[in-house]
């Protein structure tokens, strides 16, 4: 494990606060704020009290990323604040901090935050419906009853909202109901004057039906007039990936396919490693790449030349033999 520069600081900084008895109370006050941030009762009273609104906001992701701010009291103040904050920012980051801890206990207050004033707060409130219904989806009765609370609003804002994203929103949403009324729905949003909704309509129907009818209402009319036949149900997504799992795979199990229902090819030969002492890579155990070749002879070694020493003048060497001259040139 390494540890960074700024790590080893804090480590020196705090250690030295303690072996001095933590005499000096503005250099342990300073470490404690720059480098491991307030008490955690100073950071929810900074939550709900903070003039700031960016504060508010910033202290609702902090403790929405904890595992214990996923729990109670945490979730009570999250409600508190998607109810009453006057800031759509704030309210908006309490909605996913809901909808991120499965909070299905406030459904309810989920459901009535779809009629808040700002559309912010409207669309994560439809994004964190639809995902908590698949964190919720073994549990059927809570998936009933939830569905019984949140058609008719996902519904209604689906057709008339304001907001086309919101409108998408729940479009997109409704494929988690499967309900007649629902499917009546989704077709009327494939009249919508923006393609974004009409695309997550026709998304929805497709999953919820099992089959594709084009972007045209009237086709889906006449495939659903002699009665609803749903399609398969949803695959579950994988669990979120964690750093501590090996090259970040989920730990869910992968489906099953032909090709995994087939023998394993027989491994290959295993080769021996190369060790550090054998020269130029070769391994010592590796056969020869040709073994016509390897029983050849080796070629005759080509005669040594003396080496040339810094005396020599003009480079030669004085075992080099002199050059024999021509007969003709000798009687010259």
């Amino acid at each position: 494990m390494t540890i960074n520069r700024w790590g080893a600081v804090v480590i020196v900084g705090v250690f030295a606060c303690v072996s001095a008895g933590c005499r000096n109370q503005k250099l342990t006050d300073f470490i404690r704020q720059r480098f491991i941030g307030p008490p955690a009762a100073q950071r929810v009273d900074m939550m709900m009290k903070s003039p700031d609104a960016d504060v508010r906001r910033e202290m609702v992701a902090s403790f929405a990323r904890e595992d214990y701010g996923r729990q109670e009291p945490f979730l009570q103040a999250y409600a508190a604040l998607l109810k009453h904050d006057a800031d759509p920012r704030v309210r908006a980051a309490a909605a996913r901090a809901l909808g991120g801890a499965g909070a299905m206990a406030y459904w309810d207050t989920l459901v009535g935050a779809l009629e808040d004033r700002s559309e912010i707060v409207r669309w994560d409130v439809a994004v964190e419906m639809d995902r908590m219904m698949v964190v919720a989806g073994n549990a059927r009765a809570a998936v009933a009853e939830a569905g019984d609370k949140a058609v008719g609003p996902l519904q209604r804002h689906a057709v008339e909202d304001t907001s086309m994203d919101v409108r998408a929103a729940c479009a997109w949403a409704l494929r988690r109901y499967r309900r007649p009324e629902a499917v009546k729905t989704l077709i009327a949003c494939l009249l919508d004057r923006e393609f974004s909704v009409r695309e997550r309509a026709h998304g929805a129907l497709v999953e919820m039906l099992g089959r594709d009818e084009g972007y045209a209402a009237h086709a889906w009319r006449s495939a659903v007039e002699g009665g609803i036949t749903w399609g398969p149900p949803p695959a579950r997504p994988e669990e979120p990936r964690r750093w501590w799992w090996p090259f970040g795979k989920s730990r869910a199990a992968p489906a099953a396919s032909p090709a995994a229902e087939q023998p394993p090819p027989p491994a290959a030969p295993a080769k021996s490693k190369k060790a550090w002492w054998w020269p130029f890579g070769k391994r010592s155990s590796e056969a020869p790449a040709t073994p016509a070749a390897a029983e050849q002879p080796p070629p005759p070694a080509a005669p040594a030349k003396p080496k040339r020493a810094w005396w020599w003048p003009f480079g030669k060497r004085s075992s080099e033999a002199p050059a024999t001259p021509s007969p003709g040139a000798a009687g010259s």
